[in-house]
């Protein structure tokens, strides 16, 4: 993941729904490592890359973010 962020390569992401049945999210960027979380912070959409963590306007982009990801991964497939 960490070799994914430096080198800004995109990545498919599998979002399991149930056994044997994903959700594929292309391109993914991999934007930050949260080393104290043991996490990776992920881009799903181009808008997001240009994001600098511990911004002013980061945890506001955040809460969008995960509402938006939310609805996102709960739409019927």
């Amino acid at each position: 993941m960490r070799a994914a962020m430096l080198a800004q390569v995109p990545l498919i992401w599998f979002f399991g729904l149930e056994p044997g049945l994903f959700h594929v999210i292309a391109p993914v960027y991999v934007v930050a490592e949260e080393r104290e979380l043991d996490q990776f912070v992920v881009a799903l959409t181009e808008a997001q890359r240009h994001v600098t963590p511990g911004s002013r306007v980061e945890e506001q982009f955040r809460r969008y973010l995960i509402t938006e990801t939310k609805r996102r991964l709960h739409q019927p497939v």
